[in-house]
């Protein structure tokens, strides 16, 4: 959907191209993971970028737009497919059209409008938990193992300690925020089931010692024909920012 709007503003007639704003969605396909927001509600407008999202918030002069302040915001902002202007409750539609002016005179190329559906805060949680599911910090991979013990299996015993070994990565990403890669992980399953050994590399050392202690602590179904079962098992790291 979209049309044009025809303004009046700074002694001159403008017209603005503009579009209705898409229900934006991780892991959806067919929409854009890289977006800008900016939600315009009664306290000001704030600029929220997928798929980092943390707010830069611009408070309204006695109820008028700051245009230096969005102007900086705009200009720190990384190029985006999609730019988005949500009027939430208490937002008039002078302070509405004020920024999509503002906009415009900082150079944005397209913008769409949309409703803010409930609060700013209840659109940036609800964008979390979705970049969440769609983006896992920690992926396990496919295993390689030398023993009569199903990858299946094994995958689904490792699957119910993931958290915990998302813990390890998490933690350690406080401190150091680009912290990401693969640590392969080499563990022997004996015979009863239980981990005798483990060791795992790559990434950080922190981390690597945190997962391999994570994996000697499960205990599998005991291998078939009672033999042990070698295991080289892949953990890819992210931050959940990064797409």
């Amino acid at each position: 959907m979209g049309g044009t709007i025809a303004v009046y503003h700074q002694h001159k007639l403008a017209i603005l191209g503009v579009g209705y704003a898409p229900d934006h969605a991780y892991g959806n396909p067919d929409v854009e993971e890289s977006w800008t927001e900016l939600h315009v509600g009664a306290d000001g407008v704030r600029v929220v970028t997928a798929p980092e999202l943390a707010p830069v918030v611009i408070a309204w002069k006695n109820g008028a737009l700051d245009r230096e302040g969005l102007r900086a915001a705009y200009a720190k902002l990384r190029w985006t497919k999609s730019m988005d202007v949500l009027a939430g409750a208490g937002a008039s539609t002078q302070q509405l059209l004020d920024v999509v002016i503002a906009l415009d005179d900082a150079g944005a190329k397209a913008l769409a409008i949309g409703e803010l559906r409930g609060s700013s805060e209840q659109r940036i949680t609800s964008l979390k938990q979705a970049r969440e599911l769609a983006f896992p910090p920690v992926t396990a991979g496919t295993p390689n193992k030398q023993g009569d013990l199903d990858k299946a299996v094994i995958k689904k015993s490792i699957k119910q300690s993931l958290d915990a070994i998302t813990h390890c990565y998490e933690k350690e990403l406080l401190a150091k925020p680009t912290l990401a890669g693969t640590i392969m992980v080499q563990f022997f399953i004996s015979p009863n089931g239980k981990v005798a050994s483990s060791s795992a590399s790559g990434v950080d050392p922190a981390v690597a010692s945190c997962v391999a202690a994570v994996i000697k602590k499960i205990e599998f179904p005991k291998p078939k024909g009672g033999g042990g079962v070698q295991v080289n098992y892949p953990f890819t790291f992210r931050p959940a920012f990064a797409p």
